[in-house]
């Protein structure tokens, strides 16, 4: 499965009160000159309806990260075999979701 706009996807499981663990994506938009017909950049509400067409509702993230864009970093833990750490990703998901929902709720 691929979005013709998208480069890297990297997805991981964000605990959550309500359903224990919520999807999160963390993505990475194709450089325009890497593509054969530019395609603007998806905003989050387009993934997540893109994600829900083709796999079903329950796999559509809940958070989407744009790496190097705002407060997610560019840089991708990898193990020494070159594969993501998924615990950090997660870590970092958490981390990054609960500082938006603190500054959302007035509480920094």
């Amino acid at each position: 499965m691929a979005h013709s706009s998208i480069s890297r996807a990297i997805v991981v499981g964000l605990k959550d009160k309500h359903y224990g663990e919520v999807v999160a994506a963390f993505v990475e938009h194709t450089n325009p000159s890497q593509q054969t017909q530019p395609q603007p950049k998806p905003t989050d509400a387009d993934l997540r309806d893109w994600v829900r067409s083709a796999l079903g509702k329950h796999k559509a993230p809940a958070y989407v990260f744009w790496l190097g864009e705002g407060d997610v970093p560019a840089h991708v833990p990898l193990t020494g075999s070159g594969k993501v750490r998924k615990f950090e990703m997660a870590k970092l998901g958490e981390d990054i979701a609960g500082r938006r929902r603190r500054s959302r709720d007035g509480k920094l």
